[in-house]
């Protein structure tokens, strides 16, 4: 990194002139280390106290987040180092301590930041809990004609799974038109 921009990071031209190069240095050293051990990620209280005005609580218990949004869910951004966090995820950190992989709003409210309407869960465990497709399809338990998927039914394909009776009638009807010149 250049002098202007250390400069202007530690205070401008101004540290420079008056503690001169070799104490510069120093500063700028410190001040990479302050800020790999704490000032963790970032959150100071001036952090903390924009945090807190960001949300609104609502009857349900949610903090709902009344800032930016993306695909639903909060946007918070904090300065040093710039970094823009999921606003639940910053709000469990903040709260809670370390962020598992992958967080369930167990509200379904997807702009709550209430950490104590988060749980640290699985890729696998977020999804199956969803309304996606792939939930809706793994709560399934019988096949579109009504049989029921259990192990001796159930065919398993690389995308998903299928009744085992089913596909047994497809491919016998398929053969009888074949046979049939169909």
């Amino acid at each position: 990194m250049d002098y202007h921009k250390k400069a202007g990071i530690l205070g401008g031209k101004a540290v420079y002139k008056k503690y001169g190069r070799k104490h510069f240095e120093k500063l700028w050293k410190l001040a990479i280390d302050a800020r790999r051990k704490n000032i963790k990620h970032g959150i100071t209280e001036n952090v903390i106290e924009r945090f807190e005005r960001s949300y609104k609580i609502i009857s349900n218990g949610c903090w709902q987040w009344n800032k930016s949004l993306c695909d639903g869910y909060g946007e918070f951004r904090v300065a040093h180092p710039v970094k823009r966090w999921k606003a639940h995820r910053f709000a469990y950190l903040l709260y809670k301590g370390e962020l598992p992989e992958f967080l369930d709003h167990l509200c379904r409210n997807r702009g709550c930041v209430n950490p104590d309407h988060l749980e640290g869960v699985t890729k696998r465990e977020n999804i199956l809990r969803g309304v996606g497709i792939t939930a809706k399809q793994a709560r399934q338990t019988h096949c579109k004609r009504g049989h029921e998927f259990n192990e001796i039914n159930t065919y398993k394909k690389k995308d998903g799974r299928e009744c085992r009776t089913c596909h047994n009638m497809r491919s016998k009807n398929y053969r009888l038109m074949k046979k049939n010149g169909l």
